[in-house]
């Protein structure tokens, strides 16, 4: 009978008085044992709940590594030697078995039909769980991927936030963040992609599969990610910019015009070290029509010998606005 009308119990808490965490210090074992036959909306509001409870009750197992105030405050006046080996000798992280209770009841919520309480147990994991078990949930929030677009687009937000701080979590299904040409529009993102990238798996994006597709907008905004990418992986750099400059000479003016955009960012970071990049650009420089991204082709070679060996080839050295070298090869 309980289990029916807890998630109303604690709605009504949220409510009336979400501050007041005494109250639910002494229910906090109860809740937790009745969560897995609670039904589900009721599971989401008392997750939640607890979610928020735990983190203001128990120490963080995201802090395993760092050292007590106490050993902090003794070593102030030791010597280096005493303050490593305080270091060395810190006692290690252990998990209350209240905080163990929870994590450990709400485990199995991870297979539930319903999205919202694998996102809520997805969240608590996120927030509570030690570094090593947080890996529980990728399977479940992949797992999602196979729902409705809807549900879809909410968990890829959620993953790519994620993905920035742990990679390692969604790097062995890379090949389930593939964006696929019957994707709706809202969900065809590369975020993850780029965030998870590395030297061995950039070339998915850098092929040039997603740069011929029909949806302009998604077409744009891989020539971006292909620019994160050069900024991100400094061993790609030369290779993403090869791929870019390629793509001046596509027939699609959506395309060549977000390539100088992005080729421009990464010329203001190395403008003297790609003066062939910039030979290519200048000899383009008619061939650009759309307007808001025609001007770009001029600034991007910033100021300094790139900028003057720029005006050289579209202007004529002797009208270069800039000083520079007696000649120009």
């Amino acid at each position: 009978m309980i289990t029916l009308v807890a998630g109303s119990v604690v709605v009504a808490f949220e409510e009336v008085c979400p501050d007041r965490i005494d109250l639910i210090h002494k229910n906090y074992r109860k809740l937790c044992n009745l969560l897995v036959d609670v039904e589900e909306w009721g599971q989401v509001v008392i997750i939640s709940m607890l979610t928020r409870y735990a983190r203001t009750q128990f120490t963080s197992p995201w802090k395993e590594g760092a050292s007590f105030e106490e050993n902090n405050e003794k070593a102030f006046y030791a010597s280096d030697s005493e303050e490593k080996s305080e270091r060395t000798e810190a006692e290690a992280y252990v998990m209350d078995p209240d905080h163990r209770l929870l994590l450990r009841n709400t485990k199995p919520l991870l297979q539930s039909r319903n999205t919202a309480v694998v996102m809520s147990v997805a969240q608590l994991y996120w927030h509570l769980a030690p570094r090593h078990e947080v890996n529980l949930v990728t399977k479940s929030l992949v797992r999602l991927l196979r729902s409705h677009r809807e549900v879809q687009y909410i968990v890829l937000q959620n993953i790519a936030t994620m993905s920035i701080q742990r990679k390692g979590m969604f790097e062995p299904y890379m090949k389930s963040f593939y964006v696929r040409s019957t994707d709706a529009t809202h969900i065809k993102t590369l975020k993850i992609l780029t965030n998870l990238g590395n030297e061995a798996h950039i070339s998915t994006i850098l092929r040039g599969t997603y740069v011929k597709s029909q949806d302009k907008a998604f077409a744009a905004a891989t020539i971006q990610a292909i620019g994160r990418c050069a900024t991100n992986i400094s061993e790609v750099t030369d290779t993403c910019l090869n791929g870019l400059v390629l793509l001046l000479s596509n027939r699609d003016e959506t395309v060549v015009a977000e390539s100088v955009v992005v080729i421009k960012k990464l010329l203001q970071t190395q403008p003297t070290q790609h003066s062939e990049i910039i030979k290519h650009m200048a000899k383009l420089f008619d061939n650009i029509t759309v307007r808001p991204h025609r001007p770009v082709v001029v600034p991007s070679a910033g100021r300094g010998p790139g900028a003057h060996l720029f005006f050289c080839f579209v202007l004529g050295p002797c009208r270069c606005p800039w000083p520079g070298p007696a000649s120009c090869g």
